[in-house]
Formats: structure tokens, sequence, C-alpha cells
């Protein structure tokens, strides 16, 4: 196999399988190297969000869950099976990714309605988020499914990750829905995000 021509963490939330793979077969066409985790309870994602799972070696992380009000929706579980410390909710929130966040300049798109909500972005972008990347209103999911391949397309091409969502976002006005959040620069960041 050929060098990949970037790296992506591929987060699976519940009922997104469908998106999920024909995502990482789009991605892995393109050749894009691609890594999937199926989170099936709060502490699957906080493991992700927490730097607890290395991902300093991945360009992106792709958070495909369903969203709702500004929340990542989450499998519901029995009372006896959450640990400890862990969220009992079906919902992880902006409240979540301040606790739990420590996102380590990753650049970051999730793909479920409502995850592009001010709020919600600026969560991500506190704990660390080089950049995060969603809609911000409740989208359809073929239309999402298309923005993130035609930005990952784009992307392959040599654009930033500016002009790739740009051009992504331009489809029509079900992809316009995404919105692009950018921290500002620090002295590690490289001119071609």
């Amino acid at each position: 196999m050929s060098k990949p021509i970037f790296n992506v963490f591929l987060a699976v939330g519940e009922n997104c399988e469908s998106e999920a793979y024909a995502l990482r077969a789009t991605l892995e066409y393109f050749g894009i190297q691609v890594s999937t985790r199926w989170i099936g309870r709060p502490n699957d994602l906080i493991d992700i969000i927490s730097g607890n799972e290395n991902l300093s070696h991945f360009d992106y992380l792709i958070l495909s869950f369903h969203g709702d009000e500004q929340r990542f929706c989450l499998p519901k579980l029995g009372a006896d099976i959450y640990t400890k410390n862990e969220p009992k909710s079906k919902f992880f929130s902006a409240k979540e990714i301040h606790k739990f966040g420590a996102l380590n300049r990753m650049k970051i798109i999730s793909s479920g309605c409502t995850l592009g909500a001010e709020p919600l972005a600026q969560a991500m972008l506190h704990a660390g988020a080089k950049l995060y990347i969603a809609p911000n209103d409740y989208i359809d999911g073929n239309a999402s499914l298309m923005f993130l391949t035609h930005f990952f397309y784009q992307l392959t091409l040599g654009c930033s990750s500016q002009v790739a969502f740009n051009k992504a976002s331009s489809i029509n006005k079900e992809t316009q829905l995404y919105r692009f959040y950018k921290a500002k620069k620090s002295s590690r960041d490289h001119e071609n995000t």
C-alpha cells in the first residue's frame, strides 16, 4: 500500500453506521487512511476528547453522531452499566466538552444536526481544537455525507481547510448549514490548515 495522503480518526455514534461505512469507503478510495472507533457509552467519547486515546498522528477527527439541540446523542445505558464517574445521560453537550475536553490542536468535524451551533463550537475551541466544522441546524443526512465527501476530496487536491469548506458548503442550501470555526493562531500552527 502506498503512503496515505493523511490520516483521519472516525468516531461513530449510535445509528450512524451507514454514514460511517459510506464515508470510510470513500475516504479510503481517495487515499486517506481511516481508523474507526464505535462509541457505545459516554466514556468512549470521553476517551477521545480528553486525550486518553492518543490521536496525535491523525490529521482530522470526524465525530459521526446524531445531534439534537446542540448535543451529541449517545446510547442510553442501564443505570447499573455506567461507571462511577461516567455521565449518565443520553446527551453530551458543551458542558461535558468543557469538563473533559483536551483536544490538543485537533481539526474536528462533526456531522450531526445542530452540532455546529456557537456554544458547542466555542466549547470545542476552548478545549483546544484547532478548528471545528459542523452544521448549525437540522441537516439532511445525505447532504451531510455529500459535504464531508466533497470537503475531503478538496483536501486531497491540496486545498486548505478553509477553501475546502467553502467549496463543500456551496453545494446547496443544506450544506450551507455547515459552519467553520477556527481557534486563534498559535506559534505551533502551520499556514495551511
